[in-house]
């Protein structure tokens, strides 16, 4: 089942539409990580499992955070868009340790092709993970500018100067 996330507007008097598209489902990701976990030995592998569901646990605060603010307010909130932000470039730099450290495994020159090929594998499906995230923390980002800009607004049309977010 795929898991996608609201990008909303920050007007009341707008509809919210939904354009955040890189949500994706984490369960696939979540028992591939395992299996590899239940059979890593090595240094490098437990870190790299570690630091795979460090990311998948920031995806998971991220989103929860983000479906909190869509299905509680009509305002979007631009702190908890700030606590999103803050947790998916926590999971980016996950993604980026757990790359490096199965990069360390293919130093190993004991493996084998298919062993090595796996390996190679995962790296890809890390850094792919990394520019999906990017792509979330933009998404994210525009949002709250677009959030922002609006409370600006709507306090220069009340002319109290003040914001509220």
């Amino acid at each position: 089942m795929e898991r996608t996330a609201p990008h909303t507007t920050s007007s009341a008097s707008e509809p919210r539409t939904d354009l955040a598209t890189m949500w994706i489902s984490l369960d696939g990701l979540i028992e591939r990580w395992g299996r590899f976990g239940t059979e890593a030995t090595e240094t490098p592998a437990l870190y790299a499992t570690s630091e795979a569901f460090a990311a998948l646990a920031c995806e998971t605060g991220a989103l929860a955070r983000r479906l909190q603010t869509w299905y509680t307010s009509r305002e979007v909130d631009v702190t908890d868009l700030e606590h999103c932000l803050d947790e998916l470039a926590q999971e980016r730099r996950h993604w980026a340790e757990a790359g490096r450290s199965l990069e360390m495994i293919l130093l190993d020159e004991r493996r084998t092709e298919t062993a090595q090929e796996a390996i190679a594998m995962l790296i890809l499906e890390t850094m792919e993970h990394r520019l999906r995230v990017s792509t979330l923390i933009t998404e994210v980002e525009q949002e709250q500018l677009g959030a922002y800009r609006q409370a600006v607004s709507s306090s220069h049309k009340r002319g109290d100067g003040t914001i509220v977010s």
